[in-house]
């Protein structure tokens, strides 16, 4: 298959996979009403880390009033195992936030649900949480104290265009990237095409800064940019193993 032809069946296959990701978590929070409760998640220390932590759940109806009589249970399942699912469980919010102490046992990709039980619904709220649980606490670079939700993904992937190219860096992809593990988060190569899809948009989740080419974005930023004549941009890469990208904007 010819280089061109490989580039473009990958970008096809990243944005068929995060559909895939997106309608799968969709199928667990069809039931959820517009305005309803919204889940949100930090924890203390913000990141994560292996050891004795907090984890901050926050429920606000959609005036923003927050939500204190729910039963929430939390169970984390470690990406490619290694480590039995964590569980545990809270009730009695104050101003809308129940505390769960929890204690990680390893570093890595972690998926957390979250799942509250409120008096005047039948079946309980459900939200999905990516985490990476690092190996000691990590300096957070970004203002962002806040973990990313399924919902929040959602919101994201109905809002892009057919001009738009978007990469999301999830947090943890630094310290995956200086042990050499992880996924490459783009390929070598992204090809864009004047007056179709012309727009890169990068939003970096990490709590560490990254270089995507000629872009430098910072941790907790979403930087936005639109070509309007052709070109090759080339650079480091923080996000691809080979550390270095060309963006190609073609006629």
């Amino acid at each position: 298959m010819p280089k061109k032809q490989r580039v473009l069946t990958y970008v096809a296959l990243v944005v068929i996979a995060i559909a895939a990701v997106a309608l799968g978590v969709s199928l667990v929070l069809q039931n959820q009403p517009a305005g309803a409760v919204k889940v949100e998640l930090s924890s203390d220390p913000f990141p994560l880390a292996v050891g004795q932590n907090t984890l901050l759940i926050r429920l606000t109806n959609g005036d923003g009033s927050p939500v204190n009589d729910a039963s929430i249970e939390v169970a984390a399942l470690m990406h490619h195992g290694g480590s039995l699912p964590l569980r545990g469980q809270t009730s009695g919010g104050i101003d809308g936030e129940y505390r769960l102490p929890i204690t990680w046992s390893m570093m890595g990709m972690w998926t957390l649900d979250v799942s509250a039980a409120l008096p005047d619904q039948p079946d309980p709220l459900r939200e999905q949480f990516e985490l990476y649980i690092y190996p000691v606490p990590a300096a957070n670079r970004s203002s962002q104290t806040t973990y990313r939700s399924a919902s929040d993904n959602n919101a994201l992937l109905a809002a892009v265009t057919e001009k738009e190219f978007w990469i999301v860096i999830p947090q943890g992809t630094e310290a995956l990237m200086r042990t050499g593990q992880g996924d490459d988060i783009i390929p070598e190569e992204i090809r864009l095409k004047v007056g179709e899809r012309s727009v890169l948009v990068i939003r970096n989740d990490d709590i560490a800064h990254h270089n995507v080419g000629p872009f430098f974005v910072r941790a907790g930023e979403t930087i936005r940019q639109t070509f309007t004549s052709p070109g090759v941009l080339q650079g480091a890469c923080s996000v691809n193993h080979r550390a270095v990208i060309n963006i190609i904007v073609e006629s």
